[in-house]
């Protein structure tokens, strides 16, 4: 061996040692820190409220271990229980976790979002279905009707493309009741609850032509959530306003277009019920406010069948984008949650099929119907929500995702339309939501229009 080259030979080996160790340790650390978990033991999965909340207890505890004030003793003998692995199970600690967290509360805000939202613009929709079927204020020739029915039809007084003044029977006012209730299993993410949801839509609507129609509506909806935990629930009133129209392309083919706004008052109570060393049962309050802004375009084809059937077929775009503030909790000292602003945007398309008939009796023509859609929900992505302990010194925040839309599901109706003389005309309709994978829902509504 060349002496001269042993020195360079001994600093490729150190330095190819150095490497292999640097490689060696590096790959060890990277193991280990995929390894590390929390000192309290977890069951559920990272993106859950109960994770996430593990994960801040970790964090802001220590900080708190000399508590003075009386908010943050009640918050440290929760450490002290929940960070101790020779006290409770992890099913007792998962638990503490779900009554500490957002999960009984505003992770289920969607459930009063979104009913509120469809039931002004179902109330639309039915409207709107009622005025092309032939009112005191619509073309004859926009019936599909039996022979029998001819008699009724020419004691209607119905208009005609005709001239006149601003009213001359073109001016009608409309009111409808609904009511919906459903129920929500609870998931990883979001906790279950029985719900219902009251609405009351009163309108007017005005026709241009015998083929176009535009109104305006306000809808003032009531919605109540009773979460599966016992004293935890959630209500709210919302005032809704809509605009809208309708327009005949062609004797059977038509489009129509409904915008609205809402304002949202929201009230909380979250039972909080910790099986510690010294129990604690204590109830969170809160009340907040949102906003929400949407709108429905669709576009439809009615088909006139023998001996006096009609099929359809429609398709729609629905699209929602709600807000609601954040928000303190009182009431549960140490425990209290600041839930921040949370966002919530539904964007839909539907296609819907539909048969009716028309009846004719003395006192007017009746139209039973069956309906069925297939709705696809195109923003699945769950709602991100961040809170945090009042009473944290360190403010350290936790989070979570609420579980992704379902894509798919349909949509069952049947409804029974009725038309009067001298521009009268009612509805009864009833619907079913089926195939939502953690949720069962059934709506109903009635209505009443009468022309001026």
């Amino acid at each position: 061996m060349n002496k001269g080259n042993f020195p360079t030979l001994c600093k490729k080996n150190i330095v190819s040692s150095i490497t292999i160790l640097f490689i060696f340790s590096f790959s060890q650390l990277i193991i280990a820190a995929e390894n590390i978990e929390l000192s309290v033991e977890i069951t559920a999965p990272s993106n859950t409220p109960e994770f996430g909340l593990a994960s801040a207890l970790e964090m802001f505890c220590p900080s708190i271990s000399d508590a003075q004030a009386d908010d943050e003793n009640n918050l440290n003998a929760v450490c002290n229980f929940y960070l101790d692995t020779t006290q409770g199970t992890p099913e007792q600690k998962n638990q503490i976790a779900t009554e500490l967290s957002a999960k009984n509360a505003s992770s289920n805000n969607t459930g009063i979002a979104r009913p509120a939202f469809s039931s002004g613009l179902s109330g639309v929709s039915n409207r709107l279905a009622v005025l092309r079927k032939g009112t005191k204020a619509v073309s004859k020739s926009r019936f599909s009707y039996l022979s029998n029915t001819k008699p009724f039809l020419n004691n209607l007084n119905t208009a005609e493309d005709t001239p006149g003044g601003f009213l001359s029977n073109r001016l009608s006012a409309y009111a409808n009741l609904s009511n919906a209730s459903g129920s929500y299993i609870e998931t990883d993410t979001e906790a279950g609850f029985d719900d219902g949801n009251k609405g009351v839509l009163l309108g007017i609507d005005y026709r241009l032509r015998a083929a176009t129609f535009v109104g305006i509506a306000s809808n003032y909806t009531t919605s109540q959530l009773d979460l599966n935990d016992p004293g935890s629930e959630i209500s709210a009133n919302q005032y809704q306003l809509l605009a809208y129209g309708s327009h005949f392309l062609i004797d059977n083919w038509y489009l129509q277009l409904a915008v609205q706004g809402a304002k949202q008052n929201i009230d909380m109570t979250r039972a909080i019920n910790l099986q510690l060393n010294t129990p604690v049962n204590a109830i969170a309050s809160a009340d907040t406010s949102g906003s929400q802004i949407g709108f429905n375009l669709g576009t439809g084809y009615d088909q006139h069948l023998s001996h006096g059937y009609n099929a359809g077929i429609v398709a729609s775009i629905n699209y929602l984008s709600s807000t609601i503030d954040a928000y303190n909790e009182n009431g549960a000292p140490g425990f209290n949650l600041n839930v921040n602003e949370q966002k919530i945007t539904s964007l839909t398309s539907e296609l819907k099929t539909q048969i009716s008939a028309n009846y004719s009796f003395s006192w007017g023509i009746l139209f039973p119907q069956l309906t069925a859609a297939w709705v696809h929900e195109f923003e699945q992505s769950g709602d991100t929500i961040t809170a945090r302990f009042l009473s944290d010194p360190s403010s350290t925040p936790f989070s979570f995702t609420t579980q992704k839309a379902d894509p798919n599901f349909f949509v069952f109706g049947a409804n029974i339309q009725t038309l009067f003389t001298r521009g009268r005309s009612a509805f009864i309709s009833f619907s079913s939501i089926q195939k939502l994978r953690d949720r069962k829902q059934w709506a109903g509504m009635i209505g009443y229009r009468m022309e001026f």
